[in-house]
């Protein structure tokens, strides 16, 4: 943890952009943004483009206390620039820097897979001498969900032979399923190899 305050830390990013990603030029700190009708207001840490002209959100965070208002503020200043500005939403991107990311790893994660801009998050670091460095963080993948399909086939053969050459390619598909990691084949597989045929 860095011992400057969060406007200081601001400032001094705002001019060292390039430690995130490069092409990246500040517009304006402590961008405000209002929705009069809305009776909404906020202000953007840093407001930049990228190098393909996108304008970019930044929201810095220095401690993990004010880390769990990340997600919320950058929900609501992209909302607020996209109604201000009239910005379609894929013109627009939204970074989270923050010292610390023990809080933030799985909602923004969870948000980034759901959300209509692009959503990054970077770990930034800062040394005695007050240079900055940054690292890209790498969001969590979406969990597969692991289950027994509801879908069920009925197999009707003509005769015993056929009967049986189909169990046989029951059991190599499953068989086959268990390598490549199904859910519940491994188990199929047991019970499918005693079944009998009636």
């Amino acid at each position: 943890m860095t011992s400057l305050l969060e406007s200081e830390l601001r400032d001094l990013l705002a001019t060292r952009l390039e430690v995130l990603e490069p092409g990246l030029s500040p517009v304006r700190c402590e961008f405000s943004l209002r929705d009069a009708p809305l009776g909404t207001r906020g202000r953007i840490d840093i407001l930049a483009r990228d190098r393909h002209g996108l304008w970019v959100i930044i929201e810095l965070k220095r401690e993990r206390s004010s880390s769990r208002q990340a997600l919320h503020e950058i929900a609501k200043y992209a909302e607020l620039l996209q109604r201000d500005k009239q910005f379609a939403p894929d013109r627009i991107r939204a970074l989270i820097v923050s010292t610390d990311w023990t809080e933030l790893l799985v909602p923004v994660s969870n948000m980034a897979r759901d959300w209509s801009h692009d959503l990054r998050g970077y770990e930034l670091h800062v040394d005695v001498d007050g240079r900055l460095d940054a690292d890209r963080v790498a969001l969590l993948p979406e969990s597969p969900e692991r289950y027994i399909t509801p879908v069920h086939g009925i197999y009707l053969y003509a005769s015993p032979r056929e009967r049986d050459r189909g169990w046989r390619q029951i059991r190599q598909t499953l068989v086959r399923a268990a390598r490549a990691g199904c859910a519940g084949a491994g188990r199929c597989r047991c019970h499918a190899a005693r079944l009998q045929p009636v």
